[in-house]
């Protein structure tokens, strides 16, 4: 009977455990605008890269051990590479073309790059300009290039290139 007991009572704390661990995840994912716990650790990286602490190479060197890391505990034999940076280069016409609605526009390119791009993946022209149109001063635009959807060659992540700002 003792042990029945003491067995819904670890069952009963393994629950209130998981309940726990939810309940923080969920609350982190609200404060982070849904942001998945890898996708918040990507976003740590990119903000380095972005504040001049680190070089995208480094970042994506260091996403790829700790891939590697990640997936050392599974019993298949796995080979990670690095991707190889595919930048974007944009040019973009704006009114009003200020500093400030540069440095803006710039800004805001580089956190949609953060969040859509995957080695090998598609930035949708679609998402180039809502990010530019985010902006903070922007009133209107013209995304002069890219003109469609860029798609990355296998291997290599997409990222943020030159943005040149045009009359």
């Amino acid at each position: 009977m003792e042990r029945e007991a003491a067995a819904v009572g670890v069952w009963e704390r393994a629950k209130f455990t998981a309940a726990l661990v939810q309940a923080a995840q969920e609350r982190i994912a609200r404060e982070h605008g849904g942001l998945k716990q890898h996708q918040l650790a990507i976003k740590a990286r990119w903000d380095r890269v972005k504040a001049g602490e680190a070089s995208a190479d480094q970042v994506l060197r260091d996403e790829a051990e700790d891939t590697c890391a990640n997936f050392a505990r599974v019993t298949a034999e796995l080979h990670v590479f690095a991707p190889v940076a595919f930048p974007i280069d944009f040019v973009v016409a704006v009114e009003p073309n200020t500093v400030e609605v540069r440095a803006a526009i710039e800004a805001e390119l580089f956190d949609a790059m953060t969040r859509d791009a995957a080695p090998g993946g598609i930035i949708h022209f679609s998402r180039m300009s809502e990010a530019i149109s985010l902006a903070q001063g922007e009133f209107r635009h013209r995304l002069e290039l890219p003109d469609r959807d860029v798609e990355a060659p296998p291997g290599a992540m997409p990222m943020l290139g030159e943005v040149s700002f045009v009359a």
